[in-house]
């Protein structure tokens, strides 16, 4: 392999392989700026020594470290969390696109978007295994970057840098065409399997389109495989929707309705698809047992500004009770104690009695003490797995297992307490309790959680393994998602006039679901 060492400090023009590994590639493409701009930039990977790196008009850009590969790719799905981008707190420009298919040694293959110590096949730079990763939260590892979204380059692109570990085999049976919907169809299928239908319930899904159809074809898969009998209900926002989205919709299995012309109708679960603040109000009116979130549109709703961070940690909002002391995410290996809670100063003191009565830590902090707090503790744990309070050890990763808050607008400061940093202090896949003081401000949502009592879950990625084994069992309901669902195809060199498809809400004979872009620059 030293007969191939190249100069860092000269990227070549062109590709280097070596026995069917890629291992430096360059090439010029259009990335997207915040004011949603694209716009050419001259990029190079390199994947052939211990530290792959990513140069950007011949500057180094990223040191990924170990654990990378380069990929060829075919095929890359434009999403909505493309077309937010800018709204993201993630460094603009990039390379975006997630939903990949490529080459991997010449297999078709899809792409896990979390760049982990577990999907890199690594330990943490201390050489201690990381606590996310070995807790079953890879895809919240606190050092993870994140395929087209965050830093990592994504797959908009004729080629992309991925971990080792993210690289998923494509089924012979699966097209390529339809392997495009993997990743979207795993997060889909990860919200039904973390909030699953009950027998007899009444379910809807807001907002079906690009994400909120394929929940359709998560519901339908699921009750299929659990033999359950729930009542499924697409909700269009407008009486004019296009024909051939109901028709998709009613493949799926679900009756229609119209989000206008419902009155006194309530759902026992809901997903909101809808990629909007006025869908997740419309939502919060909907609902009367469950409301799961999937919109990471990265807008203010309801006043606050962190409610796509929110669904980036899979967090759950519900109203404080003793019961709810006991929050648990759906299949844990080990159902959690929730050892270690933090309060709001803002919370009733006899809150906090009651938590402590029931054996577990409090801690009643600023979020800035809590920030402080949770940095110490990640600091001890690296230092050789001792900290000072023994019961800080059954969190199994060092952030708060619950929060508590007395007022709404503390959530931002829960789920992103440093202006402008991905800093968290709550643990993913964790709950903010709401405990309201007397004089709450009404509003949609304070309503919905204090007198329908409803639960607010998010989810975000899924498992591309499950939802290749999902797609490729049913090939029925594979060939139905690709033939409707992908309804528009461009090339990379019409990139812009694919974003501007993808962001047309126009109804029309032929409505926009999902645009794919070819990336093969030799097709």
């Amino acid at each position: 392999m030293s007969a191939f060492a190249i100069s860092a400090s000269k990227p070549i023009i062109g590709t280097l392989e070596y026995e069917g590994e890629i291992l430096s590639v360059d090439f010029t493409l259009p990335e997207y700026h915040r004011d949603g701009s694209l716009r050419l930039a001259k990029y190079a990977y390199y994947a052939h020594t211990p530290e792959s790196t990513v140069w950007r008009n011949d500057k180094e850009l990223i040191n990924l470290g170990e654990g990378y590969k380069i990929l060829k790719v075919k095929y890359c799905g434009i999403c909505s969390t493309d077309l937010s981008r800018r709204w993201l707190p993630y460094p603009l420009p990039q390379i975006t696109g997630h939903e990949v298919v490529g080459f991997y040694r010449s297999k078709p293959v899809v792409i896990e978007i979390n760049a982990s110590h577990k999907a890199r096949g690594i330990a943490d730079g201390t050489r201690i295994p990381c606590a996310f990763c070995s807790s079953g939260l890879e895809t919240h590892c606190p050092d993870r970057i994140t395929l087209g979204i965050n830093q990592l380059p994504g797959g908009l692109s004729p080629y992309v840098i991925v971990p080792k570990n993210a690289i998923k085999y494509v089924p012979e049976n699966l097209s390529l065409m339809a392997a495009v919907l993997t990743e979207p169809f795993a997060a889909a299928l990860h919200a039904v399997e973390t909030t699953p239908p009950k027998e007899g319930n009444e379910v809807a899904v807001l907002g079906p389109r690009k994400l909120g159809m394929l929940v359709l074809a998560a519901l339908h898969a699921y009750k299929s495989k659990h033999k359950l009998n729930f009542t499924t209900t697409a909700i269009f926002r407008k009486p004019n929707t296009p024909h051939k989205l109901i028709s998709l919709a009613k493949k799926l299995g679900a009756e229609t309705d119209f989000s206008s012309t419902m009155r006194e109708r309530k759902f026992d679960l809901l997903f909101d698809t809808s990629g909007s603040p006025d869908g997740f109000l419309r939502a919060n009116d909907l609902s009367r047992g469950i409301l799961h979130l999937k919109s990471t549109h990265g807008q203010q709703v309801c006043g606050l500004k962190r409610m796509a961070d929110f669904v980036v940690d899979e967090l759950a909002l519900i109203r404080f009770s003793e019961d709810n002391l006991s929050f648990s995410w759906p299949n844990e290996v080990t159902r959690r104690r929730n050892h270690n809670i933090l309060v709001s100063s803002s919370v009733a003191g006899e809150i906090c009695h009651k938590i402590e009565k029931t054996g577990r830590n409090v801690f009643v902090m600023t979020p800035d003490e809590a920030v402080i707090f949770v940095d110490n503790w990640m600091s001890q744990l690296r230092e050789g797995g001792k900290v000072d309070d023994d019961q800080l050890l059954l969190s199994p990763v060092p952030r708060f297992d619950l929060a508590v808050i007395g007022q709404l607008e503390e959530l931002d400061q829960i789920v992103r307490p440093i202006e402008g940093q991905e800093t968290t202090i709550l643990r993913p896949r964790g709950a903010i309790l709401y405990a309201p003081t007397s004089n709450i401000e009404t509003n949609a949502l304070t309503k919905a959680l204090v007198e329908d009592n409803i639960t607010i879950w998010s989810t975000r990625c899924g498992d591309l393994a499950r939802a290749l084994e999902a797609l490729s069992s049913d090939t029925e309901l594979a060939a139905v998602l690709e033939k409707q669902m992908i309804t528009h195809k461009v090339n990379l060199r019409d990139l812009a006039n694919g974003f501007e498809i993808a962001s047309s809400t126009a109804d029309s004979d032929n409505p926009v679901i999902k645009v794919v872009v070819d990336v093969d620059v030799d097709s």
